[in-house]
């Protein structure tokens, strides 16, 4: 660690204004960027993020990256303690580049969530798993491993491609970088994070102990105020409005925090589409006997929910494929690169001396900072074996179509990418259902085992390509900050096994 007398100068380095000048002078101190008390930490964070994108996600479809809640959370954890802190406990000197760490290893465990809120829901749906998921354990922790490693190691090779190569913007891990270097580079930024740190202490706290009151005093879970309304002035209506079409409102602060995060345009978008359905075509199909009530899935005749089903899920699909294909020099750029690298990628594999001394010429980074190809390449392989294992003998699905899924992710990846690094948006709904659209006809012994093959071919795709990008946007703000890739790939190790526990 660093000595008390370079710890007092790279204290008092954070006076000044300077903020690229001194980051690059804080840096040079810093004797270890892969530490314990910066991955338990940001894993730990990355938990909670993990945890709220689950319920999100299964009640919206969002999810929302933990890199700046993980810049900055584990900064106001640990700076302060790395100053009263003995060293043998976690105390020293904490940098930005042991900060990137953390943030990578929050970003890492909190982005796994994504394939438990789209493919394993609609398998207990369609009835594809056990009828108790405690039966299914075993397999969703084994997918879970193998999700979480292969897009571990797809990112290492494509680093390089997006990273050094493109050096594409990624707008959210630069963001991610510019935070870590203020948060160092002064004591106003420190003061800074910390307030920023105490209002979400705050938030959590108020959400906390609302939802608490709420469970034992339900008016502060849910008020029907047309309820009320249409009961005081005598309107069957308005109280149907409440009663049928659940015109109500819920104190659900996850909701809340995503509306202040989400653009004005996006929520208005959602409105209006709640708005025709429940506001007024569907009382109008009511009345006139085309549906039999608001909510719910029942063999006696379809509801506003079932019938509005297929018109949402028809404008999202072709939305979707229809913004994809829009900017197809995205998608060119992807494809091609994709075939191009995945060529360098494999041509040093098939070559043993590649194995033992693999350097990038074109890269940057120090050798020793580099990951090995014995690491990734490895790793890699290995994920794809037990990738198989898992799909083979945990859900029933033929080898050769596992290895085409794997394919097929590793190349929707580069999309994925590629859109990721230039509009800040991942298209991981594309990428799924185009997944699913190659795996339509593929053959099977029931069309259960067909569903269930096109569900979690769908859920491969699009879990990896989650993985990739968050984990080379990490390496992107790495590489804005000067990190190690190597130090934030064991970060994105602990990350993962966390979020397996998790």
């Amino acid at each position: 660690m660093v000595s008390k007398a370079n710890y007092k100068v790279l204290e008092a380095k954070r006076t000044e204004v300077e903020i690229d000048e001194t980051i690059s002078e804080l840096t040079m101190f810093e004797e270890f960027q892969f530490t314990w008390r910066s991955t338990v930490i940001g894993s730990l964070l990355g938990c909670f993020v993990a945890a709220s994108n689950m319920y999100l996600g299964l009640k919206l479809g969002w999810s929302f990256g933990a890199s700046l809640f993980g810049a900055i959370f584990s900064f106001a954890i640990i700076k302060p303690l790395s100053r009263v802190l003995p060293i043998w406990a976690g105390g020293g000197y904490f940098g930005p580049k042991e900060n990137c760490s953390a943030q990578t290893a929050a970003t890492t465990a909190g982005g796994l969530s994504a394939g438990f809120v789209s493919a394993i829901p609609a398998m207990y749906k369609l009835g594809l798993l056990s009828a108790d998921p405690m039966d299914d354990l075993a397999a969703l922790i084994m997918w879970t491993l193998s999700a979480a490693f292969y897009g571990l190691f797809f990112a290492i090779p494509l680093r390089k491609h997006f990273i050094v190569k493109q050096d594409l913007v990624f707008p959210t891990p630069r963001a991610a970088a510019e935070t870590i270097k203020s948060l160092h580079s002064t004591v106003e930024g420190e003061k800074e994070a910390m307030k920023k740190a105490y209002w979400m202490f705050v938030a959590f706290g108020t959400a906390f102990v609302w939802t608490l009151l709420s469970f034992f005093v339900p008016v502060f879970d849910t008020i029907h105020f047309l309820y009320f309304i249409g009961t005081a002035v005598g309107n069957a209506n308005i109280v149907a409005a409440d009663q049928v079409w659940r015109w109500w409102f819920t104190f659900d602060f996850p909701f809340i925090g995503a509306g202040l995060m989400t653009p004005g345009a996006t929520v208005f978008s959602m409105f209006a589409g709640q708005l025709i359905g429940s506001g007024i075509a569907g009382p109008l199909m009511m009345a006139n006997g085309a549906i039999i009530g608001g909510y719910g899935y029942t063999d006696n005749g379809p509801t506003g929910q079932s019938w509005f089903l297929w018109p949402g899920i028809t404008l999202m699909v072709f939305s979707s494929f229809t913004r994809l294909f829009i900017r197809y020099d995205v998608l060119w750029l992807a494809i091609k690169g994709g075939c191009i690298e995945l060529v360098n990628i494999f041509r040093p594999l098939l070559n043993k001396d590649a194995w033992a001394d693999a350097e990038d010429d074109d890269d940057p980074v120090p050798k020793h900072e580099q990951v090995p190809l014995l690491w990734w390449g490895t790793g890699l392989l290995a994920s794809v074996i037990f990738t198989c294992y898992v799909m083979g003998f945990m859900f029933g699905m033929p080898l050769y179509q596992t290895l085409v899924s794997i394919v097929l992710s590793f190349m929707l990846s580069f999309i994925g990418l590629q859109a990721s690094g230039q509009t800040d948006i991942n298209p991981l709904g594309s990428i799924g259902k185009v997944t699913q659209l190659v795996f339509a006809k593929m053959p099977a012994e029931s069309v259960k085992a067909v569903q269930r093959n096109n569900l979690m071919a769908g859920n491969m795709a699009s879990s990896a390509a989650a993985q990739s990008v968050d984990m080379v946007g990490d390496l992107k703000t790495g590489h804005l900050l000067g990190a190690s890739p190597r130090s934030q790939f064991l970060a994105q190790v602990v990350g993962s096994i966390f979020a397996v526990v998790m």
